[in-house]
């Protein structure tokens, strides 16, 4: 087995709702996904899920945003699970895998923190409180010529609104250049195209239909209600086909129906 699959350390803090609770990861292996079972909490109570690493933040999401990955990827969920998971393990080859977990590396500080919202009223008269235990699965970290290969991918996952303040085609310039795209998860129904652009030649343009329609046949993917989901690692090449953002100029354009700020989670790999 490449993998092993442990609980990891209880998680400390406030009791209670309107709380957070914190974890410390241990360092020096490789994380495939880390399970969070949770106990009297709803998927929207999960206001928050941040991990971050020596203070620099790499996840920041809602609990619910975890529920749509799983889901648009056809992957089982289980009641009260949510998954933050790192390698993709529907890609095509082991190298895909292996270079989509998240590598740490001895020293670092890594703190993954849950907040939860306020209880509801049925939570607050049987008197329950928020639980949550995590697992993970872990391998240790690749080797080379007998030294511990230290981290080449640097994994984000965090929202981000667009601004739209008109109907019809709007350009975002201001994604950083460098970061590689894994996917864009549009969360408005108010999408109805998507042109992408770098160096001035479209990478990518589509209607809604179109793009469903491939993420569907290609990918076995399953597009969630209100989403437009770009994923240029539909093919499931994990690392090949990821979209470079690098050169001179990198522009997002989505068609909206209606004027008004568009939420997107933004998923990416960074060269560490």
């Amino acid at each position: 087995m490449r993998q092993s699959t442990i609980q990891l350390d209880e998680f400390a803090g406030g009791t209670g709702y309107k709380k957070r609770k914190s974890i410390t990861l241990d360092t020096g292996s490789t994380y495939d996904v880390i399970y969070l079972k949770t106990t009297n909490v709803n998927a929207d109570q999960i206001e928050k899920i941040t991990m971050t690493i020596d203070g620099d933040t790499k996840v920041d999401i809602f609990g619910s945003d975890l529920l749509m990955l799983e889901a648009f990827r056809g992957i089982y969920a289980e009641a009260g699970v949510f998954c933050l998971r790192f390698a993709d393990i529907k890609a095509r080859t082991q190298d895909g895998v292996n270079l989509t977990g998240y590598v740490t590396n001895p020293g670092e500080n890594i703190i993954l923190t849950i907040h939860f919202g306020p209880a509801t009223a049925q939570q607050t008269a049987d008197g329950v409180s928020p639980e949550v235990e995590a697992w993970a699965d872990m391998r240790p970290n690749l080797l080379k010529d007998g030294k511990m290969l230290r981290r080449l991918i640097d994994y984000r996952l965090y929202r981000d609104d667009i601004a739209a303040d008109k109907t019809g085609k709007v350009n975002f310039k201001t994604f950083d250049r460098g970061p590689r795209i894994r996917a864009l998860h549009f969360d408005t129904p108010r999408v109805t195209d998507l042109e992408i652009k770098r160096d001035k030649i479209t990478r990518y343009e589509a209607p809604k239909f179109i793009n469903d329609m491939r993420l569907q046949q290609i990918g076995q993917r399953v597009p969630q209600e209100g989403f437009f989901h770009f994923d240029p690692i539909v093919s499931n090449y994990a690392v090949a086909d990821l979209l470079q953002t690098n050169g001179a100029s990198f522009v997002i354009s989505p068609t909206v129906s209606t004027a008004g700020a568009i939420p997107v989670l933004f998923e990416t790999l960074e060269m560490a």
